[in-house]
């Protein structure tokens, strides 16, 4: 039984997932920073961590567009492992939320003080966001949570178009 046979083949086209993947990049991030910057929900570490893969990504998605119109395999595999990288932060940032680990960064940093009363000055100003905590549920789902599936979503995508693509070289699946 053919699972994708009922998927449109234009889905199966790179230039398509490439765009999807800076568009979705690109909301991603937008709506951090709203969230941050709007609605006052800082980040912790872990979630600081997890915007890198998605700059990388508009960097990536950029690139691909422009110098390869989407039509590099090579391209196509560094967008693909970037949301492999980002699958492995979510999840590890969704383990702890959930208490299965622990991440030692999101304790209190060193201050540095140089005295007592500079101290008690940083203490008091300082914001720790504990990562064990999300700072925003919907339907149950964290942030974390939402970017393991959105990640999921654009990895399965991804190798899909990657073998539709082998097939297309090998001349076994014609051009779509």
């Amino acid at each position: 039984m053919r699972v994708f046979s009922k998927i449109p083949s234009y889905m199966a086209c790179s230039m398509l997932y490439v765009a999807c993947s800076t568009v979705v990049a690109a909301m991603a991030l937008g709506l951090v920073f709203l969230a941050q910057y709007g609605f006052d929900l800082w980040p912790c570490q872990l979630c600081l961590y997890q915007r890198v893969p998605y700059f990388a990504l508009l960097g990536l998605g950029w690139v691909a567009w422009s110098i390869f119109k989407g039509r590099s395999i090579l391209m196509l595999r560094l967008l693909i492992a970037c949301w492999i990288i980002s699958i492995g932060l979510a999840g590890y940032h969704g383990g702890v939320e959930a208490g299965f680990w622990s991440f030692g960064a999101c304790t209190s940093p060193s201050l540095g003080a140089e005295n007592l009363a500079a101290l008690e000055a940083m203490i008091h100003h300082a914001k720790v966001i504990p990562c064990d905590r999300p700072a925003f549920v919907w339907m149950g789902l964290s942030m974390a949570d939402m970017n393991l599936i959105v990640s999921g979503i654009m990895v399965v995508w991804g190798l899909w178009v990657l073998k539709v693509k082998r097939r297309q070289r090998m001349g076994s699946h014609p051009p779509s």
